[in-house]
């Protein structure tokens, strides 16, 4: 299971430059869900949190896959 952040594109040179400390802005706001995949299959849109001292998610709502055609509503994992 993957939780992703966001995205960012940076050319080649502009990865080969990143430092310890550099900032990449993903093309995520801090209050928009995240998505969560498996095994390369986007599943569902989730909030991010903690539980304890645990990092955890919530769900949200499921992904709509339209290379599917269908809304995926179970994991099998």
């Amino acid at each position: 299971m993957e939780v992703i952040l966001g995205q960012a594109e940076l050319s080649l040179g502009e990865a080969m430059n990143l430092n310890i400390g550099d900032i990449i802005q993903l093309d995520t706001k801090k209050d928009e869900p995240l998505v969560v995949q498996v095994a390369n299959q986007k599943l569902f849109n989730v909030h991010i949190g903690k539980v304890g001292t645990q990092m955890a998610v919530q769900i949200v709502s499921t992904v709509h896959d339209p290379a599917q055609n269908q809304v995926v509503n179970e994991v099998n994992l």
